[in-house]
């Protein structure tokens, strides 16, 4: 951070004193990572091998270089890009061998497995529970998908 004065300061000199002085920190690290951008922050960084993460959008984090390389993006499947299931098998990613279920496709199904079946029936009549209008509608919701 260019801020030699911050590794003089008895109160950061040590993990300890660091940790019991944290609130007097912070406000001063923040200050420091305003005066940068993230690009910058993330080039010195690298630079000084410091291990660190970017907090990143959404748009960002599925399309970041990493996420690529990590493999960590179901492709599009129904129009729904999926996170991957972060384990390995023989170094392979696992696929879902399943398309996401559309909002409400389950909704009757799973609601009739605690409650009575006028009361699931009030519950999607009020909007309480969201219920796929009919199975002809998930077809043509998955071939224009």
């Amino acid at each position: 951070m260019n801020r030699p004065d911050l590794a003089q300061d008895p109160r950061f000199v040590k993990y300890n004193e660091r940790m019991a002085h944290y609130f007097e920190l912070k406000p001063i690290v923040e200050a420091e990572f305003l005066k940068q951008s993230r690009q910058e922050w993330e080039r010195r960084l690298i630079e000084h091998d410091v291990p660190f993460a970017p907090v990143l959008t959404v748009k960002e984090f599925t399309t970041h270089p990493q996420i690529d390389w990590l493999r960590l993006m179901e492709p599009n499947r129904d129009g729904l890009t999926l996170v991957r299931a972060p384990w390995r098998f023989s170094g392979e990613r696992a696929e879902r061998p399943f398309r996401a279920p559309h909002v409400g496709e389950h909704s009757r199904e799973v609601a009739s497995r605690v409650l009575q079946p006028e009361e699931v029936a009030r519950l999607i009549a009020s909007g309480v529970i969201v219920q796929a209008a009919d199975a002809a509608d998930l077809s043509a919701a998955k071939s224009v998908a």
